[in-house]
């Protein structure tokens, strides 16, 4: 047991220092690059949808065709 944990110990405190690392990065970030970065991802998301049914709408118009030509 004592092994294990002399192990484990500096595993788990370099996973934590890590871990505080990482955040500290992300609480740097200032809040309009964040609210600015949300905005530009909501746009893409909403692009990417809308393009994305004109696609399976024209796909299904095709097949509409060509089940008409039959």
């Amino acid at each position: 047991m004592a092994l294990t944990m002399a192990i484990l110990f500096p595993v788990i405190s370099n996973v934590n220092l890590a871990r505080m690392k990482v955040l500290s990065l992300f609480v740097d970030i200032p809040n309009h690059h964040v609210f600015a970065l949300g905005f530009k991802c909501e746009k893409f998301i909403t692009s990417f949808h809308d393009d994305h049914n004109d696609e399976i709408e024209s796909e299904d118009g095709d097949a509409k065709v060509e089940d008409s030509d039959v």
